[in-house]
């Protein structure tokens, strides 16, 4: 009996850690690779996706650079089946950024993402797709 109870705690154990690995790897980043530059600055481009949420950003390593980040992000319902979506626009001096979160109960589908930066007289502008 005791081997029996110690063979069902550790399958226990061993679903439990396999459940936390699924969850900790289901983050999806992509970003523009390798980081371009303008003017000689580096920018940085890049959107996540998590599991009822994301987030997306622009920067450029440069103090008195502009970026700007915008996108769209869409969300479902598992249960009903109903879609939506919500898109949200940022800018900001060396950087920007903009975060969403899906409503109780839905899900991450997708996050599209246009991106752009500009120094000295000079822009660059990239867009990003992450799907779920």
């Amino acid at each position: 009996m005791k081997k029996l109870k110690r063979i069902a705690v550790i399958t226990i154990a061993m679903i439990m850690m396999l459940s936390l690995a699924i969850v900790i790897s289901s983050a999806q980043t992509v970003s523009v690779s390798p980081s371009p530059t303008l003017a000689g600055y580096t920018i940085t481009a890049s959107n996540t996706i998590l599991l009822s949420s994301g987030s997306a950003l622009t920067s450029i390593a440069y103090q008195y650079g502009g970026a700007t980040v915008s996108g769209t992000y869409s969300y479902i319902n598992p249960t009903t089946l109903v879609t939506g979506s919500e898109t949200k626009n940022n800018s900001g001096q060396a950087g920007a950024s903009i975060s969403f979160t899906a409503p109780a109960n839905n899900r991450s589908v997708r996050l599209n993402t246009s991106h752009s930066a500009n120094a000295s007289s000079q822009t660059w502008s990239g867009s990003l797709n992450n799907v779920r």
